[in-house]
Parts: structure tokens; C-alpha cells; sequence
């Protein structure tokens, strides 16, 4: 599944990206105006995809001007379940994270997994990703914790993702010394997961190095 795009699963591409696109407004749109809008698409396949459309009744089309203007047809009798299945698909990246995180309490119990910061890195994290990418996870654990409990989360991790999305899953384990590390060094990783990393369980990302930031800084001597 394209976890950028998750509706495309559902639906041809272009055609999902029309749908969401009408989801978000009903004013009257050229093919022209649709080719930006989609912004990875030919405006002939657009085009196709419109008239296709039209044809089979879901979008109205009217002329102003030299344009041909399209807007949904909401009256059709298809047109409720475009809708639940756009919104499901807009909804399936906050299940999919919801699902990890219920796995992580199931592995760990609820107070060990509430020291645990999740974020999706990479592509996906970017939305630049396709079909075919991985879901790329950051996960911040607890020093304390069992590293063989963690790779046990890890594995069955793996296995659930690429049954509820059909995506692979690569989950980056630090603990919190790890990523103080990093954080000394400067390492560049974290400027990159700084800006594109996606906290969804646990403390943020951002909050947790700033908080390690601080307290580096008062536990470095001032100078004389």
C-alpha cells in the first residue's frame, strides 16, 4: 500500500486523487486546475480519468467560457461509499500508528511503553513514498529495558505491519543513551528526523532532544 497515499489502494490513482481532491471542495474544477492540483499526473491521463468519470455519472460537468468546469455529482447513488472509502483511506495511517502502539503496550505493559517515543522517518514520514516503501519507525526506549524484549517487539512488529498494509516495517531501535550520543556528537541524523520525523506515541521527538539539550548544558562547567 502506498502509505503516502493510502486511497490509491482502494481506487485507480488518478482516480483516488480526484476523489480527495473533491472531497476537500465541491467548487467546479478544470482539467487543467486538476493536472496541478494532483501534480504527478499527465494532464492527458487526468483528462481520461475526468471524462471517465463523467460518463459514468460521478462528476457533472458544465462549461464557463472556453473551460470545461467538473464538480462531484453527490446525488449519485455511488457517490456514499466514494466518500466512507476515502475516509477510511485518510484514516489509515492514524490506525496503522494506533495498531503499533497497542502492539508496544501488549510487548512491554502500559508504564514501560509510556517512556517510549514512536516517530515514522523516511519516506513515508516525507510523503515522497510509494508503493513499494518501507514504513520506516524511530523508536526511543527506556535504558532499563531488556534489549531481547525490545527485538521480540521488533519481529512481531514486522510481521503485523506487513499484514495490516502490506508494507515491510523497519524499526531503528536507540535507547536514551544512544541518542544523548548523538546528540553530543551532532550527529546529522538528527537534524534530518529534527524535520521529518513523526512523533505518534510518546513524547515528541523535537521535545525529548530539546529536554537532553538543556540538561547537557547544566551539566557542562561554565567557564571561568
Amino acid at each position: 500500500m502506498d502509505l503516502s497515499h493510502p486511497e490509491r489502494a482502494i481506487v485507480v490513482r488518478i482516480d483516488a486523487r480526484i476523489y480527495e481532491i473533491f472531497m476537500r471542495s465541491a467548487a467546479p474544477v478544470s482539467g487543467l486546475k486538476m493536472t496541478s492540483l494532483i501534480g504527478d499526473a499527465s494532464y492527458a491521463g487526468v483528462m481520461a480519468a475526468l471524462n471517465r468519470l463523467l460518463d459514468a455519472g460521478i462528476l457533472l460537468m458544465q462549461r464557463d467560457g472556453v473551460s470545461n468546469m467538473y464538480r462531484p455529482n453527490r446525488e449519485h447513488v455511488l457517490w456514499p461509499a466514494i466518500a466512507a472509502a476515502v475516509a477510511a483511506a485518510n484514516g489509515a495511517m492514524a490506525e496503522l500508528q494506533k495498531r503499533i502502539s497497542k502492539l508496544l503496550r501488549e510487548h512491554l505493559g502500559a508504564a514501560v511503553a509510556h517512556e517510549v517515543t514512536l516517530a515514522v522517518i523516511g519516506p513515508v514520514a516525507r510523503h515522497t513514498g510509494g508503493p513499494d516503501s518501507d514504513l520506516d519507525l524511530l523508536g526511543i526506549f527506556p535504558l532499563h529495558l531488556d534489549p531481547d524484549a525490545i527485538e521480540a517487539y521488533a519481529v512481531t512488529l514486522e510481521t503485523r505491519v506487513r499484514r495490516w498494509s502490506g508494507n515491510g516495517c523497519t524499526l531503528k531501535v536507540l535507547d536514551t543513551a544512544q541518542l544523548n550520543d548523538m546528540l553530543t556528537a551532532g550527529d546529522p541524523l538528527l537534524a534530518d528526523w529534527r524535520e521529518g520525523a513523526v512523533t505518534f506515541h510518546g513524547v515528541d521527538l523535537e521535545k525529548r532532544l530539546a529536554k537532553m539539550a538543556r540538561e547537557a548544558a547544566k551539566a557542562t562547567p561554565s567557564e571561568a
